[in-house]
């Protein structure tokens, strides 16, 4: 009986594309980093205006001052629209006013 020819086996480099070694691509940060335009001076304008206007309204926060903290949030948004410090000082607002303890119910019969 004749022997049986067989194929030689492929290597490793040969599977993997003729033995080339190929780079690996640039991380996502890297790539980012490099799309990413400047801000522009309109961006830079708004954020020096939120900065002004936010300012009355941590400290009406800071004093536990929610109500005028409210009006100068809202004006802000009507002003400016849904801007995300905004949103977040209206969440601490929120938030804040439903966690102050409530009066006992005992003083309430008085």
């Amino acid at each position: 009986m004749a022997p049986k020819k067989t194929k030689p086996k492929a290597s490793a480099a040969a599977v993997s594309g003729g033995g080339e070694v190929k780079a690996a691509p640039p991380p996502v940060a890297a790539v980012a980093a490099v799309t990413t335009a400047p801000p522009s001076s309109n961006d830079v304008k708004l954020a020096f205006e939120l900065e002004k206007k936010t300012k009355p309204i941590y400290e009406a926060l800071d004093v536990r001052n929610y109500k005028p903290a409210l009006k100068l949030i809202a004006a802000a948004i009507a002003k400016y629209g849904n801007q995300p410090i905004l949103l977040v000082c209206i969440y601490h607002t929120h938030h804040t006013l439903l966690l102050l303890p409530l009066p006992c119910p005992s003083d309430l019969l008085r």
